[in-house]
């Protein structure tokens, strides 16, 4: 066990506290988690937390999902991903969001790791439900809020089967017609259906 206690920056604090969040997260879940007790089992101070990753969500994708990029300026950051998607033209989310999505994965290096994640939670590993808990509160809920008319759970996990077909499809199964085309024109041609399950009409409930 690591001493407690606050102690300086050094060159491995960054890889400290993604150890001591993947501690925290498989204990306590996801929901249950903060930046402040990732701090106390690192041992670090809660500023060193926020200086390395902005927020839970950030923390929690490089821990749990994958430290990919890790020194790049260009870093994944998911709520800044998830807030580019919100913003803008309602009508035009769904392109967005797909955009995005396949971006993450089209990154160097970042398939392998992700695969890894969609693995452990196919095979009902304990990850799965902290990866759930992440994805429904961080990325579906808050799509879904942002433009949603009515029925937003329904519409939130209607999307996210959507979203997790395309993933499979192009870097799971690798098709090759859909895992050779640009994000783009994937974008182009799906959207419409994503757009629907987030906007359109699903008509009432049995």
């Amino acid at each position: 066990m690591r001493p407690r206690g606050r102690r300086p920056a050094g060159s491995d604090t960054r890889g400290d506290i993604l150890l001591a969040a993947r501690r925290t997260f498989a204990e306590r879940g996801y929901d249950a988690t903060s930046l402040r007790g990732v701090a106390r089992t690192a041992g670090v101070d809660p500023a060193l937390v926020h200086h390395y990753f902005t927020s839970k969500s950030d923390l929690f994708f490089h821990a749990v999902i994958g430290d990919i990029e890790a020194d790049s300026e260009e870093r994944i950051r998911p709520a800044e991903i998830i807030e580019g998607i919100i913003t803008g033209p309602a009508e035009f989310m769904a392109h967005r969001w797909t955009v995005a999505f396949l971006g993450i994965w089209d990154r160097p290096g970042a398939s392998d790791r992700l695969l890894s994640m969609l693995g452990a939670v196919a095979a009902g590993d304990e990850v799965r439900a902290q990866v759930v808990q992440f994805l429904q509160g961080e990325v579906f809920a808050p799509i879904a809020a942002a433009v949603s008319p009515d029925r937003r759970e329904t519409r939130a996990q209607l999307a996210a089967s959507h979203v997790m077909g395309i993933i499979i499809a192009r870097y799971v199964a690798r098709l090759p017609v859909l895992a050779a085309m640009p994000a783009e024109e994937v974008a182009r041609l799906t959207a419409p259906n994503l757009q629907h399950y987030l906007t359109g009409d699903l008509g009432s409930e049995r």
